[in-house]
């Protein structure tokens, strides 16, 4: 009866249909994962991943050239089905701003948000491809004005278009593009459904290589966003100019202190301090700054992801001078007990995996799926 019952649960994991291909690609790594759905729960059905090499991090040509090259062997090395992908936008060129417009009448509204916006993009505003949302209201009670509160975010419409070509030289289907602060919600909105989380208000902390992303929501509600100007590169850096050692040597260092943090490296976490002592101090200006528009949504807990969110004893740090409970944000461990996917994939599951939470975002997401 046991062996009959479990045939059912195969059966239904080989014909349940999968979701198309979520693309993730970061400054210093490129994720690929493929979720499915068996009625109201989620496996991760495939996934893949390959770092990007240091020399060409920074150069958007040759970042290009890695994406059409090492995608081609990463969908031979997984069982992925079919060729529907949605590409995540770079957290690096997206741009984000925060603003506070007066009251507008709503077909007036997107001409206004772009020409605040246009004021400080880093590329000129006709290449610009401009997303926004109304996150609230504003009233200042000496003017008695009334205004609202507008997360805008933007890209490079010409880097976008050689992203797309690249995608298509390689026979991807592109069925849509996100970006990754809402890729982040769509994962964990869905894989995490109780009521008291999907209602609870929380501060995603998503630290990669080159920055910092902070998120603010509730369930899908986008509530803050804002990119800082420090990430895992920065600390690294900062222990290879107090250690007297290469760049190289340092990364190496904090991998191992954040796969085992027992481990005895000397003079890491005190090299470390300076740059971490100024991303706490930026994440509490975002807890204020949310607090200002939103009084009545309290941050209760900190949601750590991201490739940097390995290392814990630094995720504990942050958790502790901003006085709120924080985890780390693992959606492939809230998924499915049956997903099977092997070491080769980069995945271990013997630990928690923050980075991928964006790519399984991508693949979930309720643009191009439904429940």
């Amino acid at each position: 009866m046991l062996g009959f019952v479990q045939n059912i649960f195969a059966l239904r994991k080989i014909f349940a249909p999968a979701h198309p291909m979520g693309v993730d690609f970061g400054t210093d790594c490129l994720r690929i994962a493929q979720v499915q759905q068996i009625r109201r729960d989620f496996n991760l059905h495939a996934a893949a991943s390959a770092d990007v090499p240091p020399d060409i991090r920074a150069d958007p040509g040759s970042h290009l050239a890695f994406f059409t090259r090492t995608v081609s062997q990463l969908l031979e090395r997984a069982p992925f089905r079919g060729r529907q992908v949605v590409l995540g936008l770079p957290a690096s060129i997206v741009h984000i701003q925060n603003l506070k417009l007066p009251a507008t009448h709503e077909k007036d509204l997107k001409n206004a948000v772009i020409q605040e916006a246009s004021r400080s993009l880093p590329f000129y505003a006709a290449h610009a491809l401009v997303r926004h949302w109304i996150v609230g209201n504003t009233r200042e009670a000496a003017r008695e004005t009334s205004g609202h509160q507008v997360i805008v975010m933007a890209a490079d419409a010409r880097w976008v278009n050689k992203y797309l070509e690249a995608a298509r030289s390689i026979r991807l289907n592109v069925v849509g593009m996100n970006v990754q602060p809402l890729a982040l919600l769509d994962c964990f909105a869905r894989v995490y459904r109780r009521t008291c989380e999907i209602e609870s208000t929380r501060f995603y902390i998503d630290v990669g290589s080159s920055g910092t992303r902070a998120i603010i929501a509730r369930g899908t509600q986008l509530l803050f966003a804002r990119n800082l100007p420090i990430g895992g590169d920065h600390l690294t850096r900062s222990v290879a100019e107090s250690l007297g050692i290469g760049f190289h040597d340092a990364r190496m260092m904090r991998i191992k202190l954040g796969a085992c943090p027992q481990a005895l490296v000397s003079g890491v976490d005190a090299a470390q301090e300076r740059p971490l002592e100024e991303l706490t101090r930026q994440l509490d200006l975002c807890r204020r700054d949310h607090l200002s528009t939103f009084p009545q949504y309290p941050i209760e807990r900190l949601i750590f992801v991201g490739g940097e969110a390995r290392q814990r004893a630094i995720c504990k740090r942050i958790s502790k001078r901003l006085g709120i409970p924080g985890q780390t944000g693992d959606s492939i461990r809230r998924m499915m007990w049956n997903s099977k996917i092997g070491i080769e994939s980069a995945i271990d599951r013997r630990h928690p995996q923050p980075a991928w939470a964006a790519a399984i975002g991508l693949s979930i997401g309720p643009a191009v799926t439904s429940e």
